[in-house]
């Protein structure tokens, strides 16, 4: 299946929470390449010295190559997004060198070192940035970063649930003139020197060349509304119901959604029945611990339920080097169809309606075994169609060995699906 770059900017957006320092999911220890994401080569990256200026401020960038086109992706604050972690991030160093820009405030360290490392990956850092030639992609902190340097450097962008950046592009652009200008101040000095290098800015290019996305209900969305953003944004609906806007922040959440959406995936739209109970179970901790029973620990900041998240987006993959298979998330979204087909029925049993609580945790946890267990289609076509089957008038659940067995190490028992003492109660009214 071809990829589109909707759908690999918003994965590289994601690849860049889980390398360098401070990752959420080391993908490398977790078996990845280091060279290698799909079919893009990763490249440079900014410092990842622990004493460095960039790590202190917080800040990572990482380079792509993807059918010879460069693509740079910043990394955003953090994309697990659970409330309390988000809280004390708010005396973070993000906080200080980098949320000034969705403020309008351009000459902070992030925004800097966003500068700085677009012009070292193009070669620009004598001449003029907007001579260079990559695609900028990030999320959230690393989403505002990637429009500001694409705004005032006149490049492609795709952007995930940012941060505002549209003032602080403008300010950035004003200050550079004022720096070629008699009597220019300090801080247009630095403005043109540091951004510029030394050469009269190009106009801010705030159009066609910006692409958003964001996850409907995230809590940027309301911010970028107040900040009176131009640039419009997509949204995708996880059609979840009511949920937190910090949960439905996450950068794997929303690579998850592309995918669904992406025409090359042809992936149905049944599963919207059943969006609240479907994510129910991918944000549930228990569900992952059963998909993770048997495997490896995961290295990485993420609690369980965000690496099972997060195996499951990059599982879109299917082509070159697959991070974690390319089975998961096909039959994560093939047995929520189905289960979705049933339910919505006119005539569909109540007892059905009443266990698709427990139906979403089954499939859930087995989709979670397939990317754990890294399972490739190639190997295992009978993967992609899940654990569910179905028709107009009735549902099948396979429960047998085989399928269950899938991903897990040679000799290990199958799984226990954990959702199966819910769904037996639910059918027989315990």
């Amino acid at each position: 299946m071809p990829i589109t770059t909707e759908l690999y900017t918003a994965l590289l957006s994601m690849d860049s929470y889980n390398r360098g320092y401070g990752y959420g999911l080391d993908v490398v220890a977790a078996g990845a390449s280091a060279t290698q994401i799909g079919i893009a080569t990763i490249g440079s990256k900014s410092s990842v010295l622990v004493d460095g200026a960039e790590v202190a401020a917080g800040f990572y960038a990482q380079s792509y190559t993807l059918n010879g086109q460069k693509i740079i992706a910043y990394r955003g604050t953090d994309d697990q997004f659970k409330l309390d972690t988000f809280i004390s991030q708010l005396s973070s160093s993000d906080l200080w060198n980098g949320y000034g820009t969705a403020a309008g405030v351009p000459f902070n360290d992030q925004a800097r070192m966003a500068a700085d490392f677009f012009q070292s990956v193009t070669g620009t850092t004598t001449s003029d940035p907007s001579t260079g030639n990559a695609i900028l992609t990030g999320h959230s902190l690393g989403g505002g970063l990637a429009g500001l340097i694409g705004s005032i450097y006149r490049q492609q962008a795709y952007l995930y649930d940012n941060m505002p950046f549209e003032l602080a592009a403008n300010t950035a652009r004003e200050l550079g003139i004022a720096a070629s200008l008699p009597g220019a101040t300090a801080l247009a000095q630095l403005m043109g020197v540091n951004f510029y290098n030394g050469i009269y800015p190009p106009n801010t290019l705030i159009s066609s060349n910006l692409h958003a996305y964001s996850t409907t209900g995230e809590f940027l969305q309301a911010v970028r509304g107040l900040s009176g953003q131009s640039t419009p944004v997509t949204q995708l609906d996880s059609n979840g119901g009511f949920r937190s806007p910090i949960a439905l922040h996450s950068m794997a959440l929303q690579v998850m959604l592309q995918f669904a959406a992406s025409p090359n995936s042809q992936i149905a739209t049944d599963w919207h029945e059943i969006g609240p109970s479907l994510w129910n179970a991918g944000f549930n901790v228990a569900i992952a611990d059963a998909a993770m029973a048997g495997m490896p620990a995961l290295a990485g900041a993420y609690t369980n339920e965000y690496k099972m998240l997060t195996a499951l987006a990059y599982s879109a993959i299917d082509e070159g080097v697959r991070v974690f298979g390319d089975t998961g998330i096909r039959a994560m979204f093939n047995d929520a169809n189905d289960l979705g087909f049933v339910v919505k029925q006119v005539d569909a049993s109540t007892t059905i309606i009443a266990a698709k609580a427990a139906l979403s945790e089954i499939l859930m946890q087995f989709a979670g075994q397939l990317a754990f267990g890294k399972v490739l289609q190639s190997a295992h076509p009978e993967a992609l169609g899940g654990v569910l089957s179905s028709t107009a008038t009735a549902l099948t659940v396979d429960f047998s060995d085989t399928l269950w067995s899938l991903g897990l190490a040679a000799g290990s028992p199958p799984a226990k699906p954990i959702g199966v003492k819910t769904l037996t109660d639910t059918a027989f009214g315990v």
